[in-house]
């Protein structure tokens, strides 16, 4: 068998255009492990996914299969990007968004995997949890009109951006930091008003943790950055998450033990001198 770098140059675009073409070129290049024309054999299927998605679900399969993880973000990313999973009768997007979450994160975690770029990755995964808070506020629904986003999927998506912006808060760059945490508070602010109580005490807490760590992240951000116009915006962001974990305390008190009541107070206590360190810079 020729190498898949001969096969396709020896394609130009116009005859990688045809999907059926460039799927079996795609499959040429896995099985000759030429990751730069697989990926341009994905470009040219996600630039017709609109009128035959069956294509890029195939070329995920094969990747799969082959356990090239690079390759199947990639062409998971194409579904994602060409935003197909719009139509709910196609994929299901918590399901599609949980699998391209959980092996992004596999490969940042892999320390067998020293060439790829862990930045783009971390902010892939932002993006993707980003995603997930849009398509979770639009409360779309399959065709039982049932909401796609259970209170089992918020669940996974809400822990989960918990769990990154809280166990990379050292390692990630500090404004992805901040992306993740504040998809958390989102994704928080979604759940139905008569969930259990229990749910309840404990999304508020969730909620709580990450608006500390949030304000945390942006006042180190605000004293760092040479900006002033962005120093002043990261103070102003640091007191709206004050403001939150504030409002939230006062009211949950009554309903916390006392051990976690003396920790929050004590996490308040701190805030209020982040406060005041704010307010001074923005003048107000």
């Amino acid at each position: 068998m020729p190498a898949a770098a001969n096969i396709l140059l020896a394609m130009n675009d116009a005859t990688l255009k045809e999907p059926m073409t460039a799927y079996l070129a795609f499959k040429v290049a896995l099985k000759q492990e030429d990751t730069d024309s697989a990926l341009r054999c994905l470009n040219q299927i996600s630039d017709g996914l609109a009128s035959d998605p069956k294509y890029i679900y195939a070329c995920c399969l094969e990747a799969q299969q082959a356990m090239d993880r690079i390759t199947t973000i990639k062409a998971l990313q194409h579904i994602v990007l060409k935003h197909q999973f719009h139509s709910s009768d196609l994929i299901h997007i918590p399901a599609l968004l949980r699998v391209l979450i959980r092996l992004e994160v596999s490969v940042l975690d892999d320390e067998k995997e020293t060439s790829i770029d862990r930045e783009g990755i971390v902010k892939d995964i932002c993006n993707l949890f980003k995603t997930a808070v849009d398509e979770i506020l639009k409360e779309r629904r399959d065709n039982k009109s049932d909401k796609l986003f259970t209170i089992e999927e918020l669940d996974w998506f809400c822990k989960n951006a918990y769990n990154l912006g809280l166990g990379n808060a050292m390692a990630w760059e500090a404004r992805h930091v901040i992306t993740i945490l504040e998809c958390c508070l989102s994704i928080i602010s979604a759940y139905p008003a008569d969930v259990p109580a229990q749910m309840v005490a404990d999304i508020s807490l969730r909620g709580m943790f990450c608006n500390f760590m949030a304000a945390t992240v942006l006042l180190a951000l605000a004293r760092s950055e040479d900006n002033n116009e962005l120093r002043l915006q990261d103070y102003l962001n640091m007191r709206h998450h004050i403001q939150h974990f504030h409002e939230t305390l006062e009211s949950r008190v009554d309903a916390l033990d006392e051990t976690s009541r003396e920790d929050l107070q004590f996490k308040l206590s701190t805030l209020l001198v982040f406060e005041f360190e704010g307010a001074t810079c923005l003048k107000s």
